[in-house]
């Protein structure tokens, strides 16, 4: 019965007990200028300003995040949630905040996961370390048509809402009633997550190295739109042309879902998904870092049943709008400043070094980095590593060739790839033996046990074995 259930949340003062625009607000000092600014712009146009100015004053995102996970919230709210899902109903959000807030203090109570959809304004935190709040429908463009909702968000388009769609709700819906005190004692506790064992992390690229082909032209390809884009290629930046191709693509009738089911079929191979399940289990930190876009990457993650084995990608920011349309914006706005690029090899709107120099900054001094990848943009992150981490280039693709030309400006460790088999193979033996080191360094006891489980693993990756 419960498989047939499905819970709508709405975030503030529903899952948390405040406003979580004001907490941050007001938490960081910017309670008066918030309510100078209050009467002159839509609160959601007032909330990506408040962050303009909150960063021009010094703080960071990690001030925020550091806010955010002190949020109140009251003690029953967690198991509530947690039992819910236990009993198999599907849980989704429905807020007029954002999507960084929600997912920061989601994360950090640890229930990010048992969400299927946060439906919310799309942010990001763009280059400059700046938080941006966009509007979840552009009101600049067109009304939504609610004169009781706020310009930028109707919830009646999506779930339903208290004020204005209670009343889509069908006989078959509840609204809820109140529940006895007590009814907490016979909850069902929620499923332990797993801890990882820190001191390696794994940043993949994306296209041509997670997957076997370019994911932009795929999708463009598999839906018909090569001749477009290759007239329009030379006209914009990529990314730039990205964004217009979806507008193309929507004008001409495909849906998000034609998107969606053509990323679910991208090629693959076989021994991918498992080498990155194996590394996720062996206590490696997996991230990812990208040109491609944050859709397109979760999608097909999720389609994979690995999305939650990422502990952060980093990528092109991209979001379906209210009409259905994917948006796709820069990693790095270029048209406010140029990238600061050391090498001039990266597109202008992402340099993976950047990424890579604020991973490390964030990085315990005994934590070893292995960066694998294929492209020209590859080659700029690999000058980043040290020489206790390892770089794992697609041999025969333009990243090796540049490693080639160049050695003597990479100082990691280079252990080169040609397919999924020699990846898994490749990665695990790397992560195997430097658990094994580490483990032998710290603690004689714990690495004997360590170095048996991973052998164990390692045996059924040989070439004949799968």
């Amino acid at each position: 019965m419960a498989g047939k259930i499905v819970a709508v949340f709405d975030f503030d003062k529903t899952i948390i007990d405040l406003d979580s625009d004001n907490w941050v607000v007001d938490e960081l000092g910017g309670t008066e200028l918030f309510n100078q600014l209050l009467p002159t712009m839509p609160w959601n146009s007032l909330m990506d300003r408040m962050m303009k100015e909150l960063h021009s004053q010094g703080k960071t995102i990690e001030d925020i995040e550091e806010v955010l996970k002190r949020v109140p919230i009251h003690p029953r709210i967690i198991p509530a949630i947690k039992s819910a899902h236990a009993l198999g109903c599907e849980l989704r959000i429905l807020s007029d905040a954002n999507m960084f807030f929600i997912e920061t203090i989601l994360n950090h109570l640890g229930l990010k996961d048992y969400f299927s959809e946060i439906n919310t304004n799309p942010s990001f935190v763009d280059d400059e370390g700046r938080l941006r709040i966009l509007p979840y429908h552009d009101f600049t463009t067109s009304s939504h048509g609610c004169s009781l909702c706020p310009p930028n968000m109707c919830k009646e388009e999506e779930e339903g809402k208290s004020t204005c769609a209670a009343q889509l709700l069908s006989a078959y819906d509840c609204k809820l009633q109140t529940i006895s005190a007590s009814a907490h004692e016979v909850l069902p506790q929620a499923l332990p997550v797993p801890q990882k064992m820190a001191g390696i992390v794994v940043v993949f690229d994306f296209d041509k190295t997670i997957i076997e082909c370019d994911s932009d032209n795929w999708v463009l390809d598999q839906l018909g739109f090569t001749d477009l884009f290759n007239q329009l290629l030379s006209t914009m930046p990529w990314n730039s042309l990205m964004d217009t191709m979806m507008k193309e693509v929507h004008d001409q009738g495909k849906t998000i879902e034609d998107i969606t089911e053509v990323l679910k079929r991208t090629p693959i191979h076989p021994r991918i998904i498992p080498a990155i399940k194996s590394a996720h289990e062996l206590g490696c930190d997996l991230k990812i870092v990208s040109d491609a876009n944050i859709f397109f990457i979760e999608t097909f993650l999720k389609h994979h049943g690995v999305r939650e084995l990422f502990s952060e990608i980093h990528t092109n920011p991209s979001f379906v709008n209210e009409e259905g349309r994917l948006r796709i914006f820069p990693h790095h706005d270029f048209t406010k400043s140029p990238l600061p690029c050391n090498t001039n090899l990266c597109p202008p709107n992402m340099c993976k070094a950047m990424v890579i120099e604020k991973i490390q900054a964030s990085l315990s001094t005994e934590k070893k980095l292995i960066y694998l990848g294929d492209g020209i943009g590859d080659f700029c992150p690999s000058l980043m590593l040290k020489e206790t981490d390892i770089l794992m280039p697609r041999k025969h693709f333009p990243v090796w060739d540049l490693i080639c030309q160049n050695k003597k400006l990479i100082v990691a460790e280079i252990h080169e790839w040609s397919d999924g088999e020699e990846l898994e193979h490749v990665l695990l033996h790397l992560i195997n033996t430097t658990v094994s080191s580490m483990e032998e360094n710290n603690n004689g006891n714990s690495s004997s046990r360590l170095v048996s489980a991973v052998d164990c693993k390692l045996q059924t990756i040989s070439v004949t074995a799968h």
